[in-house]
């Protein structure tokens, strides 16, 4: 009797996991769609724009294999469940204790489900820092950007894989073979670890990102004028801000990642309701659905951003005037000689500022476009 409720607990857990799953893939579907279009629409022969191409393109298939894999789960538990309770009603006592294939499939699938988890953090994380890297015009700024993001990249990959193993019960020395050990970088040490180097990732690379989007904007605060924030910069604070999201986001992640990894906690708190059993749910049913939606998202919002202003951006400016000349006034002469009059003085040197701070500006915002 007791796999019996084992195995619907469990199944009603799952239920919750596809809920989640099916929602947010239904959610990636739309962005996918709306992100090949905007890109396809640059024209793929521009190098952004196809290798974002490809990166959305594996994302997808990433996650919509992760989704069939889950629906395989979900069918197999019912299946087995079906089976338990006709046992019962039949006394089928060895029908009831060998559900080892529905195990067996469920393994299979958390191999697979972990191994789709790798492959969009691999992927996203390129992404992010891709777009750090264009973000940056100095080669000195790209060539640290780049070892960085080498450093990063290369270290989570390496324990993702690690972990992988685990979950996958391949025979490694360092891996702890026990089946579903390891699943989406639960239970493990060397999950926890690649979970804590994915928020690395994204921490650092939003830290870049939002320290370029402070040092354009400031650069702007050094003119003697008030200025409104262009397309392009409404597009870089949105970047900034979003990876701070992403990035709470993955501390939530690691935070659970660590508690199931100490029994204590999980002993004393179970509930489906509590903080550790809904943190839960996401993660096992929304956490590579989420990572596939970040750059998605943020494609389809720059498209937005940009239809939102009509033809070319504009600085918006307020000079303050210190002199005020009538248009049909004459041009100033020297009132004196060796002396000229100083407001006129002032005005041309106002307008010549102005020329030069303008040519600065644009020279900038077509930086920020290349990155975008």
């Amino acid at each position: 009797m007791w796999v019996v409720v084992f195995d619907t607990l469990a199944h009603s857990q799952q239920l919750v996991n596809i809920v989640v799953t099916a929602s947010l893939f239904g959610i990636a579907s739309s962005l996918a769609v709306a992100s090949v279009y905007t890109l396809t629409a640059k024209g793929v022969y521009r190098r952004s724009a196809a290798w974002q191409l490809a990166a959305i393109l594996v994302l997808y298939a990433s996650t919509a294999t992760f989704t069939g894999a889950a629906l395989r789960a979900v069918f197999a538990t019912a299946s087995q469940a079906q089976a338990a309770a006709n046992a019962i009603s039949e006394c089928d006592v060895q029908a009831l204790f060998n559900p080892i294939a529905v195990y067996a499939v469920g393994d299979r699938m958390t191999c697979i489900q972990t191994g789709t988890l790798v492959v969009n953090i691999a992927v996203g994380d390129a992404v992010v820092w891709w777009r750090v890297y264009m973000l940056w015009p100095g080669v000195k700024e790209k060539r640290v950007i780049l070892a960085v993001s080498s450093l990063l990249l290369a270290a989570t990959f390496a324990i993702s894989v690690v972990d992988t193993c685990g979950a996958c019960n391949f025979n490694l020395s360092i891996v702890e073979s026990t089946p579903g050990n390891g699943q989406l970088f639960s239970g493990t040490t060397f999950g926890v670890i690649a979970a804590g180097m994915s928020l690395a990732t994204n921490a650092v690379a939003t830290c870049f990102t939002a320290y370029r989007v402070w040092i354009h904007i400031r650069s702007l605060g050094h003119l003697s004028r008030k200025l409104a924030l262009t397309g392009s910069e409404q597009i870089l604070v949105l970047i900034a801000e979003s990876g701070f999201v992403y990035s709470a986001i993955w501390v939530l992640v690691v935070v659970w990642q660590g508690g199931e990894n100490n029994h204590n906690i999980f002993s004393h708190d179970t509930g489906s309701a509590s903080f550790w059993g809904v943190l839960g749910y996401f993660v096992n049913g929304g956490l590579v659905p989420v990572i596939a939606i970040y750059p998605m998202f943020i494609i389809v919002m720059v498209a937005l951003k940009r239809t939102q202003t009509d033809g070319p951006y504009i600085f918006s400016t307020q000079i303050p005037c210190e002199s005020h000349i009538p248009a049909a006034a004459s041009p100033v002469t020297p009132t004196t000689q060796g002396g000229s009059d100083r407001s006129g003085r002032r005005l041309v040197v106002s307008r010549s500022s102005i020329v030069g701070s303008d040519s600065a500006m644009a020279e900038s915002e077509r930086d920020v476009e290349r990155a975008l």
